[in-house]
């Protein structure tokens, strides 16, 4: 089972990241759906900390907190799906 401590601090900083960089490609994506994107996501990761328990991997996940830095944004020009493109990259 892949746990939190098999990955290093750069590695588990992706892994943290990638679901809300994925959301915000698609909120991006989805003209007049912010809000209702953004509360899905939420809702995702609070039905995920219901189900504490079930898997290691993602109990480790959901209560590690994202790190998505406001001046990235910024320096994107405010375009999520930029920023997104290029958290990936």
């Amino acid at each position: 089972m892949t746990r939190k401590a098999d990955f290093n601090a750069e590695e588990w900083a992706t892994v943290v990241n990638g679901p809300v960089y994925a959301g915000m490609r698609i909120i991006a994506a989805d003209r007049g759906g912010t809000v209702r994107e953004t509360m899905a996501m939420g809702r995702v990761y609070q039905e995920a900390r219901q189900r504490n328990g079930r898997s290691a991997f993602l109990d480790e996940l959901v209560t590690s907190s994202p790190s998505i830095d406001p001046q990235q944004i910024h320096q994107a020009g405010g375009d999520i799906a930029l920023l997104a493109v290029r958290a990936e990259g």
